[in-house]
């Protein structure tokens, strides 16, 4: 994680991946080496990560939204037009208050509206 803060994604990713080998069954693991595989332009090895997430009991709504970002962000990059905006994974649920908690639903709902439309466009742009 020092190295993912500290902008060194490669080796942070290889370091995330060989937790996720090591411990195959670990969801955190998964979870922690999609994203990363994920925020380097990875969407196979992201892909690959979520399924191994999924098989240690990753929530099925989380692993769609997630499976639901990589094909957006690969459709988006195919576009060469259309600039990208990842933020990865569900955010974590506020226990600091309900008007947190609905600011984080906000959010989630406009991030995800945003991102059906870059999608939408690169698939137009795609087409001409």
């Amino acid at each position: 994680l020092d190295e993912y803060r500290a902008g060194q994604a490669d080796d942070a990713l290889s370091a995330f991946a060989e937790a996720a080998r090591l411990e195959p069954n670990s969801l955190e693991y998964a979870v922690v080496a999609c994203k990363a595989s994920f925020s380097l332009g990875r969407w196979d090895e992201a892909r690959l990560y979520l399924k191994s997430a999924e098989t240690s009991g990753l929530e099925a709504d989380t692993s769609r939204r997630m499976l639901r970002a990589i094909d957006r962000a690969a459709a988006v990059q195919e576009s060469t037009r259309i600039p990208v905006r990842f933020e990865p994974g569900p955010p974590d649920p506020p226990e600091a208050s309900w008007i947190l908690a609905f600011c984080d639903w906000l959010e989630g709902v406009v991030h995800e509206f945003c991102q059906d439309l870059r999608q939408s466009v690169a698939k137009e742009l795609g087409e001409r």
